[in-house]
């Protein structure tokens, strides 16, 4: 199987999200690619927050990506790799 051209295999792509959207979560926020630890507490405080505003996962994501990136200093390559997973 492939998706976007890239050949999968096993669970290396989707295994530990697939587990938690399975299981209901409505998204599972996770890192592709290692991330740094001040970058990752950084980026999931403000999207939890965001999510404790009211905003759906997808739009906590977003404002969360553009906060990080606004913020010179978080570099983009410590924390470009999060990703959002989720079903509807």
């Amino acid at each position: 199987m492939a998706a976007g051209g890239v050949r999968l295999l096993g669970d290396d792509v989707v295994g530990l999200p697939a587990g938690f959207l399975e299981a209901g979560a409505a998204a599972a926020l996770v890192s592709v690619t290692e991330a740094g630890d001040r970058e990752t507490a950084t980026f999931f405080n403000a999207y939890h927050a965001a999510r404790l505003d009211g905003c759906t996962p997808l739009k906590a994501f977003a404002a969360t990506q553009r906060r990080m990136l606004a913020d010179e200093r978080w570099p983009i390559r410590r924390w470009a790799g999060f990703t959002l997973y989720g079903c509807t």
